[in-house]
């Protein structure tokens, strides 16, 4: 039993730090998140001491607070490894992760998508970001766009195009990536395509 108090008291320091390197700082509110000891999982205080769950926080807050507890989740594996390698276990290589991340940017305002674009962009190593054109704003691409090796498209082939083909851009660099082209007849479909 004492042993277990340790190893779960360790894992809730190692998680914390990370935790709050990865919130903390990019909190204008003066909230700081904490893990709790029982559940490992993430929670906010206000800069008024009340303790709110990852449900009670706004778009933004529980994205940024999402993302620290992952990175945070990637330390401790991280962490974990070593330590068994200091000790002579090996279990294989557990380091950073890779992640898919869907629509992300959706629930976020501009400053808040700029600061998890930022944050991703440090700490994982390979990341495969799904956004709709409405996500790609001036908030995240000055953030992202330097950094992306790859870029797809699902382009969208119907006869009956939406009346409004602005939200089926977006801008890319110094070009503009279209994802809805019109077709004369037969049925629509989908391609997923790499944009050159």
């Amino acid at each position: 039993e004492d042993s277990r108090d340790v190893l779960e008291k360790s894992f809730r320091e190692t998680m914390q730090r990370s935790v709050s390197e990865y919130y903390d700082k990019h909190m204008t509110d003066g909230s700081r998140a904490y893990i709790d000891q029982a559940t490992l999982l993430p929670l906010v205080k206000t800069s008024t001491g009340e303790s709110r769950t990852m449900a009670a926080l706004g778009g933004g807050q529980k994205q940024l607070l999402a993302l620290a507890h992952i990175f945070s989740l990637c330390q401790l594996r991280k962490t974990l490894h070593e330590q068994l390698v200091q000790i002579g276990i090996g279990v294989g290589h557990l380091d950073d992760q890779s992640f898919f991340l869907d629509s992300i940017f959706a629930p976020t305002d501009k400053e808040y998508g700029a600061q998890a674009a930022g944050l991703l962009l440090q700490k994982a190593h390979q990341i495969v970001l799904l956004l709709a054109s409405q996500q790609w704003h001036e908030g995240i691409r000055p953030v992202v766009e330097p950094a992306v090796s790859k870029v797809y498209r699902l382009h969208v082939h119907t006869a009956n195009p939406d009346t409004n083909p602005e939200e089926y851009q977006m801008p890319f660099k110094k070009t503009t990536i279209q994802t809805l082209t019109k077709i004369q007849d037969g049925c629509s479909y989908t391609r997923l395509e790499e944009v050159q």
